[in-house]
This record gives structure tokens, sequence and C-alpha cells, in this order.
């Protein structure tokens, strides 16, 4: 279905995707609009200042420039998907930056930069290869995919394809289409597993103004200038806890996404419980795993047998974390510093 038409001497040339430069490289364009004899004065010469301030822009520039892989997109354009589900595919480590709103300015920015045909932007090695459309496995091939991400030394030890959520099936995305902010340790939407985050961000909840004050409050975990109630986001392990702590019943208001949180969750839970460990938040306060993951069951329900390590008789699971990644995983990892047991949400 065609939503823009495209005449060009009095010949139908496609819509405006068939014009974009990824399709049509410039010089072509102006030779079919030579021949037709359209004047290409009528406007100065194009620029994007004033889309976006100037510090946004630099600090845009400054992200796609140091980041292997960069995605950024309108939630509502199938082709940010396209490109997400092949990254998170293959494990590639990624930034992202998604929005709800189609008017959003760094939309019309990065459309003015690229081409106002593009809904989502893709950056590789620093480089805008184009829209998620042009990752598409009819478009792209595994291979070629591949040859361009190595190109860019790109990790591979983020989500992928295998990891499960607390039903034992497909991790879903904790970001969704109504939030303004990417949630995930590696910034890719979902709540992966990741051997170097010391915080277990793989709990993605609905958040509430209760839990975000609270938080900031006991925790030092000011989670408010990146998210608010109602949007979602991964938090730590010790967070949910330390809900479940301070209110047993109705968790601070938060709602677990048993769908979208992580199944390694209760492996990290059980670790702590047979070490006899509490998870600390970054102020230092100390919460109790057995309470969050009697809490979590009781949400979820009972584990899947099968899909990660069965329970002894106390209800314990060893768990070495040198040894906890999922084969799927690379093993390239991403050196943190990890001096600090548990950091916070940023």
């Amino acid at each position: 279905m065609m939503h823009s038409y495209v005449y060009i001497n009095g010949e139908f040339r496609g819509n405006g995707f068939k014009i974009g430069r990824s399709r049509m490289p410039e010089a072509e364009l102006l030779e079919l609009l030579s021949d037709a004899g359209a004047q290409t004065s009528c406007a100065a010469a194009k620029t994007c200042e004033g889309l976006l301030s100037a510090s946004k822009a630099g600090e845009i520039a400054a992200t796609i420039s140091k980041s292997p892989v960069a995605l950024y997109g309108w939630n509502g354009c199938p082709c940010t998907n396209i490109a997400r589900h092949r990254f998170e595919d293959v494990g590639a480590c990624y930034m992202e930056n998604v929005w709800s709103d189609p008017e959003d300015p760094l939309m019309r920015y990065l459309q003015c930069k690229h081409g106002s045909e593009h809904h989502s932007f893709v950056f590789v090695g620093g480089e805008f290869v184009g829209n998620g459309f042009q990752l598409d496995r009819k478009t792209m091939s595994s291979a070629e995919l591949s040859s361009m991400l190595d190109g860019a030394g790109t990790e591979y030890m983020c989500q992928r394809a295998g990891d499960t959520n607390l039903h034992g099936q497909g991790l879903q995305s904790c970001t969704q289409s109504n939030d303004g902010t990417t949630t995930g340790w590696t910034r890719t939407g979902s709540c992966n597993w990741d051997p170097s985050d010391s915080g277990y961000h793989e709990v993605c909840v609905t958040m509430s103004d209760t839990f975000l004050a609270n938080s900031a409050r006991h925790d030092a975990n000011d989670l408010r200038s990146v998210v608010s109630s109602g949007g979602h986001w991964c938090i730590c392990a010790w967070a949910f806890a330390a809900a479940v702590t301070r209110d047993p019943d109705d968790l601070e208001g938060i709602e677990l996404d048993c769908n979208r949180t992580n199944g390694k969750l209760r492996e990290v839970y059980e670790q702590h419980i047979s070490q006899g460990r509490l998870l600390h938040s970054p102020s230092g306060v100390g919460y109790k795993a057995q309470a969050a993951l009697e809490k979590v069951d009781a949400i979820c329900g009972a584990p899947v047998v099968g899909n990660r390590q069965s329970r002894s008789s106390t209800g314990r699971a060893q768990m070495s974390r040198s040894t906890a990644r999922p084969r799927a995983w690379s093993h390239r990892r991403i050196v943190h510093d990890t001096s600090t047991e548990d950091k916070d949400e940023y």
C-alpha cells in the first residue's frame, strides 16, 4: 500500500521510498529532474539547525560515533522492530533510542539529516546504513549482516532469541510503544542477562510514583528522570526485593510483567539464598531474596521444569556466576567496572 505518489515529467516513479537516498543516488535524481526541466533553485540550502538544540544534536552525534551499532526509530514503524529483531537474533549489543510520537523532534531532525522517507535510522560503525527495512532477511542475508556488524567491532553478549522469560518462553521487550525512553542494562529495550551486570537489571515492571519516591528516598536510586508512573523499566533484582519488603501485598504499586522479565531472575535469587547473602541497594540497605523469590512464584507461577536448574528440597539451587551465561551467547565480552557490586540503574 502506498502513502505517497511521485511523478516526474508526467511519469509515475513510485512512492517516496523509491527516490530515497538509499535507493536512488542524488546524481540520478538530479538527472531525472534536469531532463524534466524542473527548477532546482526554489529553496535555500537545507539546514537542520533549530530542529534540536545544539547540545542535544551534539549528544546524538557523540553517541552514534562511539556506538558500534545504534538504532533510532519510531515504535509505530515495523522497520524499527525488524532492525531490533535482527540484532537480538544474533545477540548483538546495540544502543537503541525509540519514541512513540511520529512527530517527535528527534524524528524530524534525523529525517532532515538522512531523508524524510525513513522512520527508523540504523548506524553501524558511526555510519548511517539505512532504515530497518534494509535489514529485513529478504534484503540482507545473515552473512551480510554479520560482516557489517563484525566490521564495526560489534560485541555479541546481549539478548538473543534464546533468552526466556519467567514462563520459560521467549523474552519479550520491556520497552513498549508508549514508552519515551528505552530500558535495559544495555538500553536494548529488553531485560537481558549480562554477566557484567552486577545489579541484575532483569525485572520488567510497570512503574508507580510510590516506588519511584521510595527507591530514591531509601535506596539512593532515583529513576524519575528516565521513567515515570505507567512507564516500563528493567529494575534491579534488589529493587524488586525492596518493594516486596516495604509493601508485601501491593509492591508499592509496581506491576511485575512475567512475560518481559528474564527467567534468570529466579537463579539470581536462589544464588543469594544459597549463599546466605542479602541483595544490597546503592545506599547499602540489604534485602532478603527469599521473600522476593516467593513473590515472583506467587505472581508468575512455578518455574518451568527443565528450563533451569530445579530447586532442592530447601528451595535452593546452586549457580556459579562465571557459568551462568546461556550457551546461546557469544564468548566475547565487554569489560565493565564491577568493583561496586550493586550499581544504580543509571
